[in-house]
């Protein structure tokens, strides 16, 4: 079933003559009233693009209510204007991003940088251009190519430095020729619905385009599984993101600078319903929901597949955490807890909870493998010159650092990060655990946080295959845990 609430004016514009945080939020509540799970907000306030540090009221508001009701909230990132921003000439197709990432103006509109809530930005679909017109000059090119971020779209970080948007869907782009910087072409459009009385279709651009399309997913998530919290839904989803563009044509003094642009661009990518609920002979997807006390610390053991061990292809880990944690909007540090999670090998159960229940950590920055380059050696990606802590260094070569840092993705309530493994696993590194690190910072000191994990282990097609070894050991491994007094359980 879909409620459909308007809340914008007859001008498609945020009204002036009622607050818009009571507007939204009466619209939120009485779409939960309804028994709505997802919130699809294709809307923005485009008069106050966030530049910080303090989060906007109607964006606190949802996150809010978010919380309150348990739902998914799925937000656009808002649109930008490419004439706001491009010069008066336009030579080259990459020299928009420059230009998008050099703008001030170019942040996320609210409610947009809603902390619980999944942003989406916009990338373009395809690069033809001058179909539907015979007279369009033969110099007429697109903005970017398929998969690049849209030239309408708006960028990233949210609240605090966390990542946003954390995805990008199809929105469409625009196009340039020799006179004109950015012009509109059909062919550059994405189909979505009409506002035209009697019209049911039409093509424009824009993220509230692109917001459905994760909308969708979360829905089809909800429909196989009824009984997912709002965060286990939001963790498939992130599960499910795959980057669409490399960011290699991003002008940048340095590789960590580039990394960062393009996160703020596209985030963890776009994803999709067979990203997050595929399940094949090579792909295992696993599930745990918990509540973890403040300042506490979780352990999951991870089983390796035998097939990690044998040489040939590629291994992956995707790893996705979210939790929806109490806001403050008077607050500078507007999130009232962080989560942190590691993934290390070689050790048992008890030799990671010795370890964790010792090691203090401290706020200085931390270090990961390349988005680009899978191999043990570390890279700063976002201070440059830093030195990873000595206290996380303390676990050495049996940490298995992911694609992002630990101190980039703990800025925000949505983490996805991942790791490929051209060689093969040594079984001396087997069992492989994720620990989850619970980091109060104002709450009280008694409350508890509900949070979820999903994780996809992937191995090649043409090699063994690891579903059905993984479900036997996990079926051994929550038997002799419910012997225990386990506080979680990992689903298949």
């Amino acid at each position: 079933r879909i409620v459909s609430v308007a809340v914008l004016d007859s001008t498609n514009e945020v009204p002036d003559d009622s607050l818009w945080e009571s507007d939204l939020a009466e619209a939120i509540s009485y779409c939960a009233d309804q028994g709505a799970k997802v919130i699809n907000l294709s809307i923005n306030d485009r008069r106050a693009p966030f530049k910080g540090p303090r989060q906007h009221s109607i964006s606190a508001v949802v996150d809010q209510l978010a919380r309150q009701f348990g739902l998914v909230v799925v937000t656009a990132a808002g649109n930008t204007a490419p004439l706001d921003y491009l010069p008066a000439k336009v030579a080259d197709p990459a020299e928009y991003l420059e230009h998008l990432l050099a703008f001030d103006r170019a942040g996320i509109t609210a409610p947009g940088t809603s902390a619980l809530s999944l942003t989406v930005g916009g990338v373009a679909a395809t690069f033809a251009t001058g179909g539907y017109a015979s007279t369009e000059p033969v110099e007429k090119k697109a903005h970017g190519r398929p998969g690049w971020p849209s030239t309408i779209t708006r960028i990233g970080p949210g609240v605090g430095g966390a990542l946003k948007p954390e995805l990008v869907q199809s929105s469409g782009t625009t196009g340039f020729d020799p006179t004109r910087p950015s012009v509109m072409d059909g062919e550059l459009n994405v189909t979505g619905a009409g506002i035209v009385p009697g019209r049911l279709l039409t093509k424009n651009i824009g993220t509230s385009f692109a917001a459905p399309f994760v909308s969708r997913v979360a829905l089809a998530i909800l429909g196989r599984y009824p009984e997912f919290s709002a965060n286990l839904v939001r963790a498939l989803i992130l599960l499910g993101a795959e980057r669409p563009w490399d960011g290699a044509e991003i002008d940048a003094d340095t590789e960590a600078k580039r990394v960062s642009a393009l996160r703020r661009l596209i985030g963890f990518g776009s994803t999709s319903i067979a990203g997050a609920l595929g399940v094949d002979d090579h792909r295992a997807v696993l599930v745990a929901e918990a509540e973890i006390d403040m300042d506490a610390v979780h352990i999951y053991e991870l089983p390796v597949p035998s097939s990690y061990f044998e040489s040939g292809g590629s291994r992956t880990l995707d790893v996705a955490v979210t939790h929806d944690p109490p806001t403050k909007l008077q607050r500078l540090d507007y999130l009232g807890n962080k989560l942190e999670f590691y993934v290390v090998k070689a050790m048992s159960t008890d030799e990671v909870a010795e370890t964790f229940a010792r090691m203090a950590f401290d706020d200085e920055p931390d270090v990961a493998a390349s988005d680009g380059d899978e191999s043990e050696t570390d890279q700063i990606t976002e201070n440059s010159g830093s030195k990873e802590s000595p206290k996380i260094s303390a676990l050495g070569s049996k940490r298995i650092k992911m694609n992002i840092p630990v101190k980039v993705l703990s800025l925000g309530c949505n983490q996805r990060a991942s790791r490929s493994f051209t060689q093969r696993v040594l079984a001396s590194e087997a069992p492989w655990h994720i620990v989850i690190r619970s980091v109060n910072r104002w709450c009280d000191d008694t409350a508890k946080q509900d949070y979820a994990l999903a994780v996809s282990l992937r191995r090649d097609p043409n090699q063994k295959e690891i579903l059905a070894e993984l479900a036997a050991q996990l079926q051994a491994i929550v038997e002799v845990r419910i012997e225990g007094e386990a506080e979680t359980e990992i689903e298949l």
